[in-house]
């Protein structure tokens, strides 16, 4: 949604199928993609620790490994809201 009321993806940018669904063009997937990428490595604070996406999904990864392998506790990552 925020790409849309950025005017990042536009109206022009979706082709709609046959069976009524929506798909982005390839201009718009180059733009969702970038916009995306972008966001996986924007740094944010939380609880006075800096976090990237991309680093909270890699964490949350070898969390839930340890806790399927060696039987240790698996805690999840909340963003306070």
């Amino acid at each position: 949604m925020s790409l849309l009321n950025r005017g990042v993806l536009k109206h022009n940018d979706f082709q709609t199928t046959p069976e009524g669904g929506l798909y982005l063009d390839q201009d718009g997937k180059r733009r969702y993609f970038a916009e995306y990428a972008k966001e996986l490595t924007t740094p944010f604070t939380v609880d006075g620790h800096d976090f990237t996406f991309r680093e909270l999904f890699r964490r949350q990864a070898e969390r839930l490994a340890a806790a399927l392998t060696r039987d240790e506790p698996y805690e999840s990552f909340r963003l306070p809201c």
